[in-house]
Order: structure tokens, then sequence, then C-alpha cells
């Protein structure tokens, strides 16, 4: 029977109605960064209030931005299309509510205007034509010029005065390349920011990605306080939550400063041999190494938690000779998108987990696991599929066959890797029958010495050690025991 997780929906669109919104946050976070790199033009950044993005200038005054997003192998935008009426009736509204506020407004998109023309259809040409007269005062009724503007007023509810004043103001950018390489212009604008440009181009990607983070929160009705407000006597509650969000929705150049500094200075220290996570139950210890797992090409464990809250991983990890940047989303399950980092060089590619016909990357590397294995320094290897019919077709031995030799699912840990499995009377038995329980941990320690073996003659045998002693000392340990 076929699982619905093993079949790729390719007409639910939710994930590109998500990749969209992620556009939007990586052009805010784009403009947070310009708290830094251009302080004379933006002192604040406030997202979804009034505006997909409003930018405030340090004198007081706002621009107003609409985003548009659209695959590049549809149309350009023109003066007709509804997203763009909307966005120009939204401008003028927003210019008769606050009025004297903002002195420009911004339509952004990541395709196009078309501009094959000068005529009705093409936004530049009426734009700037009204821009350069000041208005359509003296033209005629059937001018493209008027009737544009005309349209705009009847649909905002003013006049073709007010709206012209919001027009003469208004700027068209299209930046046609596609919503899929907006993360990229995210780092390249941070590389801007002092003292960025020297660090590794991993931790420039993780400030990036934490500022995306902090744009999409501002993006959301996020309370952005002290929560001891809310229960202090006498307060407003409504009026305060009101305040809260709306702070929620503001970037400060502190809060960019803060994110740079924090990833400046190192995060967490992780030990080379052994590390341990341990706390409260149901706090997410099991996910962190599901996650690692699932960055190094595993399935997504679906818990609850993570089926309403993952929106992506990322995990960073040295390989070889090689820095990795490994990012999963869990809206596309067949491909892994890997950032790497070598003396100096750097890259970036979107592997596929299963191996396809023609190699990404050279001549050898045909998916995500072949890249791994070459950055371990070990050979792409092919087995018989049937290890005793020399004539058997050969199969890919993948980096995933040599992890199940180290990571160990919870339920296994919990469970027959400890014995625990088996009931308690068992046990109590075992004890008044040592020669049955010495056989029993000699049985182990013969199933367990080949692998020890293999292991141990690998180039990590450096680090592997401590396995192979442990099966020694499993088979040591009942006669110590049991010589007493």
């Amino acid at each position: 029977m076929t699982a619905p997780d093993t079949v790729l929906d390719k007409i639910d669109p939710g994930d590109e109605v998500a990749q969209r919104f992620f556009y939007q946050h990586c052009y805010a976070a784009i403009n947070a960064i310009r708290l830094i790199t251009d302080p004379e033009g933006v002192a604040e950044v406030i997202c979804e209030n009034h505006e997909d993005i409003l930018i405030k200038r340090p004198q007081g005054s706002f621009v107003g931005m609409q985003i548009k997003t659209r695959a590049l192998n549809q149309p350009s935008f023109k003066s007709s299309d509804a997203q763009v009426k909307t966005a120009l009736v939204g401008f003028c509204l927003l210019d008769r509510t606050f009025p004297s506020a903002f002195d420009a407004f911004d339509l952004t998109t990541n395709h196009t205007f078309w501009n094959d023309a000068d005529s009705s259809a093409n936004l530049h040409w009426l734009l700037s034509s009204i821009q350069a007269r000041g208005g359509v005062r003296g033209l005629r009724s059937n001018n493209p010029l008027r009737l544009f503007v005309e349209g705009i007023a009847d649909a905002a509810g003013l006049s073709s005065t007010e709206v012209s004043g919001t027009l003469l103001k208004t700027t068209l950018r299209g930046h046609g390349s596609d919503i899929y390489s907006i993360r990229a212009h995210v780092r390249e604008a941070l590389s801007e920011c002092p003292g960025v440009s020297g660090l590794p181009y991993l931790t420039v990607a993780q400030i990036a990605d934490a500022i995306i983070a902090l744009a999409r929160d501002a993006s959301t009705k996020t309370l952005k306080g002290t929560l001891a407000d809310l229960y202090a006597p006498g307060t407003d509650l409504a009026k305060l939550i009101d305040d809260q969000t709306l702070a929620g929705k503001c970037i400060s150049k502190a809060d960019i400063v803060a994110i740079i500094d924090q990833f400046k200075s190192g995060g967490a220290a992780y030990e080379d041999r052994l590390s341990f996570f341990h706390g409260e139950m149901s706090t997410g210890k099991s996910t962190i190494a599901e996650l690692i797992d699932y960055c190094l090409g595993g399935a997504l464990q679906k818990t609850p938690a993570i089926q309403s809250e993952l929106v992506g991983v990322q995990l960073q990890a040295a390989v070889g000779n090689s820095e990795l940047l490994i990012e999963r989303n869990p809206s596309t399950s067949t491909t892994v998108e890997l950032t790497w980092e070598a003396g100096g060089d750097y890259g970036r590619e979107n592997l596929p987990l299963a191996a396809g016909q023609q190699p990404i990357i050279g001549d050898d590397i045909y998916n995500y696991s072949d890249f791994l294995l070459r950055q371990l320094g070990s050979p792409l290897l092919k087995v018989r599929k049937r290890k005793g019919d020399p004539e058997s077709d050969l199969q890919r031995l993948g980096f995933r066959d040599f992890y199940k030799f180290c990571y160990l699912d919870q339920p296994d840990l919990d469970s027959s890797f400890f014995l625990l499995e088996q009931p308690i009377q068992d046990f109590q038995e075992e004890l008044h029958q040592p020669a049955s329980s010495y056989e029993k941990s000699q049985d182990l320690s013969n199933k367990a010495r080949p692998t020890c073996e293999f292991l141990r003659h690998t180039d990590n045998s450096n680090t592997l050690p401590v396995s192979y002693l442990r099966c020694h000392n499993w088979n040591r340990q009942p006669r110590e025991t049991y010589s007493t």
C-alpha cells in the first residue's frame, strides 16, 4: 500500500505560498540590515503594519512598501493587473489617512514590470509621465494618463488630485530574479556591515537566517514587552496587548547588532568526543538528535510539535577539511540545501537524496550521500546486490549505510540496546545462573566483534576504540564477576 509520505504532492500550493511569504520576510531583512549600512536613510523597520513593510526615516517620515511575487515563467506585471491596482489604491488611502507622514511609496516585485511599449499597460511609462508633468491636470478625458488616475480614484473613493499626489512619490522596483534566490541577497547585504565581511561564510549565513527569522516574527502578532506588565493591577489589558503587538512589529538597529554580536562571539560549544543533552521530559532533547539525523539524510519524525512548529532545520558541521551548512525544508522531502567552505572557497548546491542519471558536482557526485562520503575521504563504493552471486547487479553503498553504526534511535536505546525488553524476572533468574548469563554475554560479544573489527580498521580508528574496548569488556566482565 502506498503511503502519503512517500508521494510528492505537486498540486498543493501551500509550499509555494510559504515561499512567497519567505521572500517578503527576506526583503524586510535586507531593509533591516540597512539600519546599520544606511543609518541616514533608515531608523526603524516595521513589518505588516498598514503595509507589508514600513521604513521609518531618521527625520520621522515613512516609506510604504508593497511586495509582489510571481514566478519568472509568468508574464511581467502590467498596470491593469489586480495586484498592481490594489497596491496603488492602498498607497493612496494610506497617504490620505496619514497626511504628510509618507514621503515615498515603493512597489517591489521579484519579477519585472512590463515595459515593451509606451502604452496604458506600461506602469513605468504611466508613472514617469505623470511625475514629469506633475499630475494629470489639463489632459483630455480620453488621455491614458488621466484614465489611469481616474480609475484608481474611483476604486479608492478619492479625487484625482489626491491620487496624483500619491503617484508622484511612488517608485517601482522590478528585480527580475526568481523567488528562491532572495536568501543569497540577504547574505550579500549583510556582508556590507562592518566586521562581517571577515567572518566565515557559514557564520554570515547563520546571521542572515537569524535576521530573516526576526523579520518573520515581526510580521506576525508577536508580543514584545515584559510579561509581568500584562498582570499588573489596573492595567488596560487590551491597550497593553496592542502596544506590545506593535512593538513586536518593529525592528531596531539594536536588534540587528545584537544578532550579529551573538554569532561573532560564538555559540554553544560542543565537545569533540561526547556531548549530553539533559532536561525535563518533553523539552525537545530527542528532537535535537532526530533533526540532526534528518539533516544527514534521515526521514523527518513528524511528531505533533514538529508538524505544528517546524519551519526549517539547519545543521553546521565540520566534515573533513570543509565547513558545511546543511539546510532542510520540511515541505521538500527529496533534496538537501548545502553550503560549504574549504580553504577560502565556498559553494552552494541543492543536492537530491536519490542519485539521478547525471552527476551534480564534478564527475562522480550524483547525490547528497556521494558528497558526504567524498568530504569524509571515502571512495564511492558499489556492492553486489546478492553477495553469493558474482553476477548480480551492483548497488550503491551510501552514507546512510555507514551511519547505521553511528545513530541509535530512541526506542532501541530505551529497550533492546540495554536488554530492557527482557522481563525483570528473567534477570532475577540469571542472577542465580552465572553460566547462562556468561553465555549470553559471550554471544553478544561474538555478534559485536565483526562490526568492531570493521570500524577499528577504518580511517576513523583514532576515535572508535571505545566501542572496540567495550566489546572486550563485555567479554571479560562475566569472568571477573563470577570468579569471586
